[in-house]
């Protein structure tokens, strides 16, 4: 958490102070400018709100003008500049023994320098939170800013417990390196809501069942961008309730969506959902924003149910990086405030994928039988067109988005059932490899457009010439892809299992409508060997990896970044930046919005950096933000020099700010019955 000083106030008249922002005395300064310590200014006052209970570090940034040779700094009747620090806590019955103590200022004539006290600063809880900062010298020192570092970022004691992927790479989509499975802890027994109420778009669109096998779950709803998708339902108890939507992504980048609660609360949330390619559903929090003090503090928004138990949510997603890639929503649940934990917003590592031998560290291997990518990626597929055989009478090329020379076979009132013959053939074609097991995939395309909820249930029968049979299902969601490509949905026996047995290259599949009032067009099956695998199963050992990850962070990362701890994050190393990523989000328990000014900023998507949260400004233009005009310029967001012989004007009319008694558009006058100045 940064300070300006320039934003502080003198502690006797309790009047701005004075600062000055000639970038030849102070480089890169970061605000407005920066302070001058004096005799006729040696105390500065900061109101200070700390947001978390825990010790932190105080930094300033800062540079000396004595012009002390190096020699002389280092002689017997040197003395080195000191800063003395009070900090005292406000509150409704009184001041409390305040914290005090010194820190060292070295000297540093030629550039910005960073000092920081051996005494770590402690913090109450809200609403005790908030104190008076005092730094005095009389020494010849400028004082840019202060930081207060928490003391998490210097120890990193959250990698060895909550770092969101401590053990490594999460895998994603395709992935076909070693990677780490993750998951998030269970929300059974919460209510929560799958789909949309009401569906804005004629074409409800779920995605297709291989990313659904792929990603462990049922349903996943996806939204476009400037949509309001309104989720109502029934919660079994009144109360008060925090909103955790579970969702994925796959080139969507980080997006934004503003979420509305039917309760009486008229400020609506704000959903963070960053980008999520991985082979699970990753889980974000409903937030509000809420002002205390002068820091805007993020807080979890609370859904408040009445007797009625109605709870409706709208969701509407109000910046997206790439519009072209979809978000699907998972599902949307609803946690009593009593139940919620931060845990609960914490991935769980589960296992190893991509492993030949076993596991890092002796971490469990994934058994991924039952995944699509499950079985042998060296096993060949072999497809079977539906139009074949028994069926070339009933196929059409005329259908919804047909790609060329692609011919299906309706299912429909008319026909609520086909037959399916296969022989598989080259290296399946061996009797003497049977009995064996395959998972079979029907490909398929929407003949019509279905609500957002709607899935198609199929009955599959397999047959064998000896008059054995196998039954199954698929439940074909709604295509989600608009394209060619059409859908695919793996076929699952009445047990469960997806491994079809077949005890002879030779098969016929019975595919038949559950509801004849329903339509697909089915365009082929696909068959694929599940060769044997070898589980491999040992014991975790979280704790040495996840130790070992806190103690390289202080060695690799923070040790080098001494002593402002500043770790450069665009030079920094892959996993400095990433274990940095993962502190900052244990500690802010979310990824806080950009909140760009787009007249001030160079990006007309209020994108800002991942890190720190600068945008991008215009040429004079200042702040995180970029919301104001830099010192001596006026007129934002098109800012302009001051016309001034002070260099300070008004930053919205450009009118000098004059020196006292000293009067004029441009301060060039004597004010009356003074004398002495200008003419």
């Amino acid at each position: 958490m940064q300070y300006e000083l320039e934003d502080g106030l003198t502690v006797k008249h309790q009047t701005p102070v004075r600062y000055e922002f000639d970038s030849s005395q102070f480089e890169n300064f970061s605000w407005k400018g920066y302070v001058r310590y004096s005799p006729l200014q040696s105390e500065v006052q900061l109101h200070i709100q700390l947001v978390k209970t825990t010790p932190y570090r105080l930094l300033i940034r800062y540079k000396t003008y004595n012009k002390t040779s190096m020699d002389d700094s280092n002689s017997l009747e040197y003395t080195m500049p000191q800063m003395n620090v009070n900090f005292a806590s406000i509150r409704e019955t009184g001041p409390v023994a305040p914290q005090t103590f010194v820190i060292d200022l070295p000297q540093s004539d030629r550039q910005a320098s960073f000092a920081s006290a051996s005494t770590l600063l402690t913090s109450d809880a809200a609403p005790h939170n908030e104190y008076l900062l005092t730094l005095k010298t009389t020494d010849p020192i400028l004082v840019d800013y202060i930081v207060f570092l928490p003391i998490d970022y210097i120890e990193a004691q959250a990698l060895q417990q909550t770092d969101a992927f401590a053990y490594g790479r999460p895998c994603e989509l395709d992935d076909e390196e070693e990677c780490y499975q993750y998951s998030y802890p269970s929300l059974n027994g919460m209510s929560s809501i799958s789909h949309p109420s009401l569906n804005p778009i004629s074409n409800g669109l779920i995605i297709d069942s291989n990313l659904l096998q792929e990603l462990s779950i049922d349903s996943l709803t996806t939204i476009e961008r400037g949509r309001d998708y309104r989720y109502d339902w029934t919660i079994p108890k009144a109360g008060q309730y925090y909103l955790l939507v579970d969702y994925h992504t796959i080139d969507a980048g980080t997006s934004y969506a503003r979420v509305q609660t039917i309760d009486g609360d008229i400020i609506p949330g704000s959903l963070v959902l960053t980008e999520c390619p991985y082979t699970f559903v990753c889980r974000q929090m409903v937030t509000t924003l809420t002002s205390s003090g002068n820091q805007r503090v993020t807080k979890p928004k609370l859904m408040t149910v009445t007797d009625t138990r109605r709870a409706t949510v709208i969701l509407n997603v109000v910046q997206q990086t790439d519009r072209s890639s979809p978000i699907g929503i998972h599902k949307i649940t609803a946690v009593p405030v009593a139940q919620f934990s931060y845990d609960l917003l914490r991935p769980q590592f589960s296992c190893v994928r991509g492993s030949s031998d076993d596991g890092p560290h002796g971490l469990t291997v994934c058994d991924d039988s039952n995944k699509p990518s499950g079985v042998s990626s060296t096993a060949p597929i072999q497809i079977f067109q539906a139009e074949d055989y028994y069926n070339e009478h009933l196929k059409t090329t005329q259908f919804p988005s047909a790609p060329p020379n692609t011919a299906v076979v309706p299912l429909n009132s008319s026909t609520p059932n086909i037959y399916v013959y296969g022989r598989l053939t080259d290296v399946y074609a061996q009797t003497e490899n049977y009995p064996a097991k395959f998972q079979f995939h029907i490909h398929y395309y929407q003949s019509h457009s279905y609500s957002v909820s709607d899935t198609i249930p199929l009955t599959v029968i397999f047959y064998s010439r000896t008059g054995d049979s196998q039954i199954g299902e698929i439940n074909a969601p709604i295509c989600q892809r608009r394209t060619p490509g059409g859908c695919s949905q793996i076929v699952t026996l009445q047990n469960g299992s997806t491994a079809i047995r077949l005890d002879e290259p030779e098969f016929t599949a019975y595919i038949a409508l559950a509801n004849p009032n329903t339509s697909l067009l089915i365009d082929y099956l696909t068959a694929q060997k599940i060769e044997p695998k070898t589980e491999k199963v040992v014991t975790p050992a979280p704790s040495t990896a996840d130790a070992d990850r806190a103690s390289k962070f202080v060695q690799e990362c923070i040790a080098k970044a001494a002593p402002n701890y500043d770790l450069k994050i665009q030079q920094a190393s892959p996993f400095c930046r990433q274990a940095l990523y993962s502190l900052s989000a244990t500690f802010n328990e979310q990824a806080p919005p950009c909140l760009c000014d787009v007249r001030g900023s160079t990006d007309p998507n209020g994108q800002c950096e991942p890190y720190g949260g600068q945008c991008p400004c215009k040429p004079s233009v200042i702040g995180r933000r970029c919301d104001r005009c830099r010192t001596g310029y006026w007129g934002f967001p098109n800012c302009r020099p001051c016309t001034c012989p002070t260099k300070i004007c008004n930053e919205l009319t450009g009118d000098c700010i004059c020196p006292p008694r000293v009067t004029g558009r441009y301060c060039d006058q004597c004010a009356p019955r003074t004398y002495g100045f200008g003419k």
